[in-house]
């Protein structure tokens, strides 16, 4: 439907986004409210609803979240038309 070439499996060498997570613990931080966080351009605002019970998202091979907190890296790629 997108396009997307050499997807679908998870095989050594290509890529792959892979998500972690203790089914027990999945749920939101707060569990009924949204934060308001103010880092969109002009200063403007969004509300947000943080997840708990992830253990690792992992793009193309690098863990981006451990145990919910952000590594710093970003290995993903914009695809365009099915390539990338």
């Amino acid at each position: 439907m997108a396009g997307l070439k050499n997807r679908g499996m998870l095989l050594e060498g290509q890529p792959a986004d892979v998500v972690v997570y203790d089914m027990e613990k999945l749920g939101t931080i707060p569990e009924h409210f949204y934060d308001t966080v103010y880092d969109l351009p002009g200063g403007d605002w969004r509300r947000v609803k943080r997840a708990r019970g992830y253990n690792y998202i992992i793009v193309n091979g690098r863990p981006t979240f451990v145990d919910g907190e952000q590594t710093g890296a970003t290995p993903g790629r914009l695809l365009r038309h099915g390539r990338g």
